[in-house]
């Protein structure tokens, strides 16, 4: 048994008797080594706390940053939703100036199919795989060059036609109530059935008459049984002819813009009524000037 304990003498300073307090050794190792790890503790505790600290305000601020990122993303996916939406709208109304202009094969008609909108306008592109954001704005730079193109051979395809279309005939010459229409008839006068070639539009007397086309006055004045007229013309084969007018404020020669003033409306000439006979010719032929009025509410 020698070895295994210890002896530890407590001496008091009275005069009382000391005591031997005899410990295993095994006991006293344990002990030694209980203390040394709370005293190891006792320095490490404080270190430890400071790193917590530490990490859980890092582990705060990553998710600060997280909550930020996810909302940046969530504007992007809407912003890039809006624009592809916007980028379409637009392709639509270029395909429709195209048919207009009779311009075909657009670059925007040429784009791989998928390309006006691989992802669904109101599907979340966050949830795609990785690189979607990349894939996306290289498409929409795609459409949008495409869209650049389609739009800048419009802009000369309807600056070519900007002349033409200004000399085409297609706004009503006045304002009123249609009489007679173009085509069989029966004649005001005889009662005999016959072609009529114009387009008669009853209005008061004096009511304003308008050029439908830019043009030059070919003839102004009292013109047979059209009586007091005007006569454009507009060029690319169009002329119009505007009769029975109580009075001309044109005059042979002079160039007129669509909506200029040519007279008013009257009774003169083989005419029964106020009204104006309104005829357009194309290449020399009377047709239906009907089909030359876009705005058709100004007549009924």
């Amino acid at each position: 048994m020698a070895g295994k304990f210890y002896t530890i003498m407590i001496i008091p300073h009275a005069k009382a008797r000391y005591r031997n307090l005899r410990l295993p050794r095994n006991l006293v190792v344990a002990g030694a080594v209980v203390l040394g790890l709370l005293m190891i503790s006792a320095l490490l505790l404080p270190r430890y706390f400071v790193i917590s600290s530490r990490q859980a305000a890092s582990l705060a601020e990553m998710e600060s940053e997280n909550s930020t990122l996810r909302e940046a993303n969530e504007r992007y996916d809407h912003d890039i939703s809006q624009l592809r939406s916007k980028l379409a709208g637009f392709e639509k109304k270029a395909t429709k100036f195209a048919l207009m202009a009779g311009v075909g094969d657009l670059p925007t008609d040429q784009l791989p199919a998928g390309s006006p909108g691989e992802f669904p306008v109101d599907f979340a592109p966050s949830v795609l795989r990785p690189g979607y954001l990349n894939e996306e704005i290289s498409i929409l730079k795609r459409r949008a060059e495409a869209l650049d193109e389609s739009y800048s051979i419009l802009d000369r395809t309807y600056a070519d036609q900007a002349v033409r279309l200004a000399t085409t005939p297609s706004i009503s010459p006045t304002k009123g109530i249609v009489g007679s229409g173009y085509g069989q008839r029966s004649d005001p006068f005889t009662s005999q059935r016959e072609f009529h070639p114009g387009l008669d539009i009853v209005a008061n007397a004096g009511t304003p008459v308008y050029a439908t086309a830019d043009g030059v006055v070919t003839r102004a004045g009292r013109l047979g049984s059209y009586g007091k007229a005007v006569f454009l013309s507009h060029g690319h084969g169009f002329a119009t002819r505007y009769a029975h007018l109580s009075a001309v404020d044109v005059r042979p020669g002079q160039k007129v813009r669509r909506g200029d003033l040519l007279g008013k409306v009257g009774a003169t000439g083989r005419a029964l009524g106020f009204h104006l006979h309104y005829e357009v010719l194309l290449r020399d032929l009377k047709v239906d000037p009907m089909q030359y009025i876009l705005d058709e509410s100004r007549i009924f």
